[in-house]
């Protein structure tokens, strides 16, 4: 049986085998739950990465037979963070492909598109050094410009962080008038050691990307934010650089007049601690995977979400 991320996928897959006159199951990862996969069938998954790591880690746990996933660790399919810890988890063996089956070995374009789309990025070593020579502040995104080493070092850390994160996000960095980026970085400036992205939201009437603002539907309108990216060095995390990075840019929002910051996450305790530490407090779950926290940063905001939140 084949499973695929969504049924966009599963078609694709379907055209493919009907065009070689194969027989083969193939379902979309949601709809595994509503079939029976015996133990003694072969399970292949493609774009792994694409699907909710529950999925994946719930198929791994409760399939006895053989089961092949298979992604691209970059890309179109998600950078493949989260599917790599799955894996590794798991205890199975990981198979890397090094000659690439749609172009020659070494093929120029090929670095070109990964120099361009930063695909080879991830954290660079940084240093140690005391918590106070540790700068934080707004950076704006005209700097990229100038600094490719600046946007590789954010674009490394936010991608080592996230499974979410994928080239479109270096479209947000450099492009897009509705984020904001802040940095936590050594007092030289040659490090990032903390990275925070915050969308403002209802500026250009996308509602569809005003995750939190539609869910709270506020009277009066609210100016609400949301944090849509947040991510620290692995050497330093557990030191509160994370929880010190939102200080500094809830101070910044509350300067220039927000009223409302909000995160969705999927479900997680360790990181529902976090949200509390920095001040920000539950909404009613969208889901049961998906967890939502608010935080009034101004008197009229206060107001507006009482009795909407809990503790």
């Amino acid at each position: 049986v084949i499973i695929g991320p969504d049924i966009g996928a599963v078609q694709a897959v379907s055209v493919v085998l009907a065009a070689a006159a194969v027989e083969i199951p193939v379902i979309p990862a949601g709809e595994l739950h509503l079939h029976s996969v015996s133990s003694d069938t072969l399970v292949l998954v493609d774009e792994a990465a694409r699907i909710d790591p529950e999925v994946l880690r719930s198929l791994l746990t409760a399939h006895a037979g053989p089961a092949v996933l298979c992604s691209t660790a970059d890309g179109y399919e998600g950078n493949g963070q989260m599917l790599a810890k799955i894996l590794r988890e798991g205890g199975v063996t990981v198979l890397t492909l090094q000659d690439p089956i749609r172009w020659a070995r070494g093929d120029p374009l090929e670095s070109t598109v990964n120099q361009c789309l930063l695909l080879d990025a991830g954290c660079s070593e940084v240093p140690g050094f005391p918590s106070e020579e540790i700068d934080f502040g707004k950076v704006h995104r005209r700097v990229f410009q100038g600094d490719h080493g600046l946007l590789a070092q954010v674009y490394g850390l936010l991608k080592g962080a996230h499974y979410r994160t994928s080239p479109s996000d270096l479209r947000l960095l450099l492009d897009d008038t509705t984020v904001e980026l802040f940095m936590a970085r050594s007092g030289d400036g040659q490090h990032i050691i903390a990275v925070c992205m915050l969308v403002h939201e209802g500026v250009h009437g996308l509602k569809r990307h005003d995750l939190i603002s539609e869910t709270l539907k506020l009277e009066p309108v609210c100016r609400v934010s949301r944090v849509a990216r947040i991510a620290v060095h692995p050497a330093f995390q557990g030191q509160g650089l994370g929880a010190r990075l939102m200080a500094a840019v809830v101070e910044r929002f509350k300067e220039h007049s927000g009223d409302i910051m909000g995160v969705l996450f999927r479900a997680d305790d360790r990181l529902s601690e976090f949200w509390t530490k920095c001040g920000f407090r539950r909404i009613a779950a969208r889901d049961g995977k998906t967890r939502m926290v608010v935080r009034a940063v101004s008197e009229r905001s206060a107001g507006a979400l009482e009795g909407l939140t809990q503790c």
